[in-house]
Formats: C-alpha cells, sequence, structure tokens
C-alpha cells in the first residue's frame, strides 16, 4: 500500500518561492560581478555581507563624509564619538563580520603626538598601536586614497591601564584627495576631525 505525504501549505510554498529568487539573483549578482564583492558605489547588495576592503572603507564611504555629498548607501555607517563611548557600548551589526562593526568617529579628543596618541572614555583609553600605513587604491598602489592606524582599548586610567580584546582599525582620508574646487575650510575641517574606526573583539 503507498503512502504520499501531505500537500505542502501556501505558507510554505511561497518561503520556498522567495528563497528560489534570493538563490537566483545570488547567482546572477555572483556571475555578473565574477564573485568580487565591490562597495565602490556605496551599495551593498540586497544578502551580501559588508567587507570591504581598506581603501573602500575611506571611498566612497569617509569622502562621502567629508564632502557632505548626499549618500545614502544600503550599509549606512552610524556617527560616534569615541570619548562618549566605551566599546562594551558598541552594538555590533550582523551585516559585517562576527564581533566587527563600523563608524564615522570623531577625532577632536585625539591627545598626543607620533607613536603615543590617546583617546580617554568613561572607563579606559584607546591607544595608537603605530603610525599611519599608506592605503591605496589598488595592488598597483598607484592612487594613496588615505591613511589607516591600529588601536587599542585599555581598561582603567592611562597610562597604566590593562589591556583588552578590543582593537580598531582607524581609517583617514588622503587630503589630495579632496578636489581643489570643493575644498574650503568646512572640509579642511572635516579632514582632520572624521574618520571611519573599524572596531573589533578578539
Amino acid at each position: 500500500m503507498s503512502s504520499s505525504l501531505p500537500p505542502a501549505s501556501s505558507s510554505s510554498n511561497k518561503i520556498l518561492e522567495l528563497e528560489e529568487q534570493r538563490s537566483s539573483a545570488l547567482k546572477s549578482f555572483n556571475s555578473k560581478n565574477r564573485g568580487r564583492i565591490d562597495f565602490e558605489d556605496g551599495y551593498v547588495p540586497v544578502g551580501i555581507r559588508f567587507f570591504p576592503r581598506d581603501h573602500q572603507v575611506i571611498q566612497p564611504y569617509l569622502l562621502s563624509k567629508i564632502l557632505g555629498t548626499k549618500h545614502t548607501p544600503l550599509y549606512p555607517i552610524k556617527d560616534m564619538d569615541l570619548s562618549t563611548f566605551d566599546p562594551n557600548d558598541v552594538v555590533f551589526d550582523e551585516r559585517c563580520r562576527a564581533n566587527e562593526t563600523y563608524f564615522y568617529a570623531w577625532l577632536v579628543n585625539k591627545r598626543g603626538k607620533g607613536m603615543v596618541q590617546r583617546v580617554v572614555t568613561k572607563r579606559g583609553y584607546w591607544e595608537a598601536d603605530g603610525v599611519d600605513v599608506p592605503v591605496y587604491s589598488d595592488r598597483e598602489m598607484k592612487v594613496m586614497v588615505g591613511f589607516k592606524k591600529n588601536w587599542t582599548f585599555y581598561l582603567g586610567t592611562e597610562p597604566e591601564g590593562q589591556k583588552s580584546a578590543w582593537s580598531m582599525t582607524e581609517y583617514r582620508v588622503n587630503p589630495r584627495l579632496i578636489p581643489a574646487d570643493q575644498m574650503n575650510d568646512d572640509v579642511k575641517t572635516r579632514i582632520v576631525s572624521y574618520a571611519v574606526c573599524k572596531i573589533t573583539k578578539a
């Protein structure tokens, strides 16, 4: 005696249909882009995680912020004053890698020069680990779009704090990337005040 499975419900069919549409769209996207995900226009395709390369963090995201251009990417980077937030206050975005997120950071409270730079928070401080490293637009290193620097968070009072599992990469724009006809006092202030910071917990 043969038996048959009960017919699938309409809701189940709808779920399967949506999943097939998503799978088809993703295959089409991968086919057109040969498996590469680019964020040059600031948009993150639906269903794709936000894993930008270093130069893509600076251009278009940071550059658009500094120039004050209208920019509404599918991945909106939010503003944060590092001096008013501790890492434990950070809310991670599921579209990024695990324990990783991005912010526009206001760096006017950065203290010190050269190798020793700190940003003091409520329960500790961020301290720079090294010097600026150039960020180029491609592997041929034809255009330097900006700089990056690594930071570590310490719990307690500077300079005797306890090293934590939190780290940060600060991305800043190369001023030479700004078109001459758009360089004004407001833009100059944003260049030295704004960065994109990638905060990560090990």
